[in-house]
């Protein structure tokens, strides 16, 4: 009966010995899912902090070029008083396109001064042959004999006050006759704009 009580024992002992060991294992199962669990989650955290550090490179490399280009400049306030400048620039632009604008106006608008432009462009073709139009010279302006000399740059000359001795010595490739044509040209036109108008 002893012997049989010793084998029972025995059997319940490891019986009860297996049963820890199947719970130990499963808690070391349990204990090694969340360690791979953290460690994937530590793994995505480092893959984040490398993005993150790749970014803040890439952020830094953009500014140390921003800032040699900003130092190259001449620094922040050579790039702030350029600004000022252009923004002045701008408003200089904006004022003479207002009184461009204002003068067309007074001059009967766009309509009649592109009919007032023809007939300029008409009259000098037909007013002397010393007269001369081509279109990649002076924007298509009328120059005299070739040269980049327009007749508006004379007339502008001539009504300017200089003189034709003036005149003649600041451009040697004038002569004379152009300057007595374009006056002529001038007196001829300002009467067909006269008639015209009247």
């Amino acid at each position: 009966m002893r012997k049989k009580t010793y084998e029972i024992d025995r059997v319940l002992h490891q019986y009860w010995a297996e049963q820890d060991m199947g719970g130990f294992v499963y808690e070391v199962q349990k204990l090694q899912e969340l360690a791979q669990q953290a460690a994937d989650e530590l793994a995505a955290v480092i893959g984040q902090q490398d993005l993150a550090e790749s970014f803040i490179d890439d952020k830094t490399r953009i500014l140390e070029n921003q800032k040699k280009a900003l130092d190259a400049a001449g620094g922040i306030n050579r790039l702030l008083q350029l600004h000022q400048e252009a923004t002045k620039a701008l408003a200089e632009v904006g004022a003479a396109l207002e009184k461009y604008q204002a003068a067309l106006d007074a001059a009967g608008g766009m309509d009649r001064f592109m009919e007032r432009h023809k007939m300029f462009m008409a009259a000098a073709r037909e007013f002397s042959p010393i007269f001369t139009i081509e279109p990649g010279k002076r924007f298509g302006k009328p120059c005299i004999r070739g040269i980049r000399m327009t007749i508006h740059d004379v007339l502008e000359y001539q009504t300017s006050g200089m003189t034709d001795a003036e005149i003649l010595h600041d451009f040697p490739d004038l002569t004379q006759e152009d300057l007595d044509v374009c006056r002529a040209f001038g007196a001829y036109m300002e009467e067909r704009f006269k008639s015209i108008e009247s």
